[in-house]
């Protein structure tokens, strides 16, 4: 069978929410009843974090991730989603230890807050001024 015919195996990838970066999970995706339901070498899976920031988050770390809250779309309790997302493409990350002492509701449980940009500025300028060097991993 070519593989522009289909095929009834593909190789799953994600989207990490964090950075953006597409990544093969090392699952193999079966249609279970044999059909050539897929057409290209690779699926999308959905969102998953990819081995870097899972490894972040793992360690203790919270990736605050800078959006345009204007040009995003809001759940109705005002939360974001990644794929309502606008992203600016600022990031930083922070400690969770520090999560309660800068913000006033619980660390998120998947490791990820989107933010306005102004927020990661503030932060990083914070940090600065304590150590003398930005954070690693602030793209400001």
């Amino acid at each position: 069978m070519s593989r522009e015919e289909g095929s009834w195996v593909a190789l799953a990838q994600a989207t990490c929410p964090v950075c953006g970066k597409v990544f093969d999970t090392g699952e193999v995706l079966l249609d279970k009843r044999v059909r050539p339901v897929f057409k290209k070498k690779h699926a999308m899976v959905g969102w998953q974090l990819c081995p870097e920031d899972k490894a972040r988050k793992d360690a203790g770390m919270i990736a605050l991730i800078g959006c345009d809250e204007g040009r995003s779309e809001k759940l109705p309790n005002g939360n974001m989603e990644p794929e309502g997302a606008h992203r600016t493409g600022r990031l930083m990350h922070i400690k969770v230890e520090a999560w309660g002492g800068v913000f006033n509701v619980d660390p998120p449980k998947d490791g990820l807050a989107f933010c306005e940009d102004a927020v990661i500025d503030t932060l990083a300028g914070m940090y600065k001024e304590a150590t003398g060097k930005y954070p690693d991993g602030y793209t400001g």
